[in-house]
């Protein structure tokens, strides 16, 4: 697509070819969830991506509300639920403090990261 059909060159069947490949790609190559949701991790799932960060999110489940925002907010799905509780995949956050400033009952504290 984006591409202009020009008849007078008589290049329509290369036209052709490229959308007939370029639905081949979407059909079979490029499946997507129903509003292109990825359900599981790719690549970023084998690269531990956690040991830059200089902020750690600390959750005071006392103060925790149970609201899930952390959760639905984390952009690197480092938030986890078990059970009752939130927990976080440090192995995987980046410690950018969205969790932290979704957090409507203030449960979740940015602290510095000891190395």
């Amino acid at each position: 697509m984006g591409k202009e059909y020009n008849s007078k060159k008589g290049e329509k069947g290369q036209f052709l070819s490229s959308l007939k490949r370029e639905s081949f790609l979407a059909q079979s190559i490029m499946k997507l969830n129903i509003g292109a949701i990825i359900t599981e991790p790719g690549s970023s799932g084998n690269n531990k991506t956690g040991g830059w960060r200089i902020f750690k999110p600390v959750i005071n489940m006392e103060k925790c509300i149970d609201c899930g925002s952390c959760w639905i907010f984390c952009p690197d799905a480092s938030i986890i639920k078990e059970g009752s509780e939130y927990k976080v995949n440090l192995d995987y956050c980046k410690g950018c403090g969205i969790c932290s400033n979704e957090c409507p009952s203030g449960a979740i504290e940015l602290v510095m990261e000891e190395k």
